[in-house]
């Protein structure tokens, strides 16, 4: 398995991996994208799954390329205590590495973003409703 191409634009992380069967039997692999993200404020796992994708079935020798798109947002945070911004999903600023393989612990490095400052992804809006009790 090799990541032919990678990029990030306008923060969609965009990879094409060549999967080749070099065993002797018809099968599938599946392409799992993992990241990891900067320990800030808002705490996160060592490593997550962001994406994942199943080839074909491929005949031993034979080769495809899987595409696979998501966006950055996938890997923010929810703030629920304000410590960024409260009620919202936060990319907390620092390094992103994109890490691409079969499994957790059979992956490569892809690529790296560097977040210069926080960024809001989503804020939600909260809606506080009255209530009147009539007895």
């Amino acid at each position: 398995m090799n990541v032919i191409n990678h990029q990030i634009k306008d923060n969609i992380i965009k990879l094409d991996v060549e999967v080749k069967n070099t065993g002797n039997f018809i099968g599938k692999e599946t392409v799992q994208v993992y990241f990891s993200a900067p320990q800030g404020a808002l705490g996160k796992p060592k490593i997550e799954l962001l994406a994942f994708k199943k080839t074909k079935l491929i005949k031993p020798n034979e080769k495809e390329i899987l595409s696979i798109e998501v966006e950055m947002s996938k890997m923010a945070s929810y703030d629920d205590f304000g410590y960024i911004q409260k009620s919202a999903y936060v990319l907390e600023k620092g390094l992103y590495s994109i890490y691409v393989g079969t499994s957790l612990r059979n992956n490569k490095l892809a690529l790296t973003k560097v977040l210069d400052d926080n960024l809001v992804i989503e804020k939600e809006i909260l809606f506080h409703s009255s209530y009147l009790i009539l007895s």
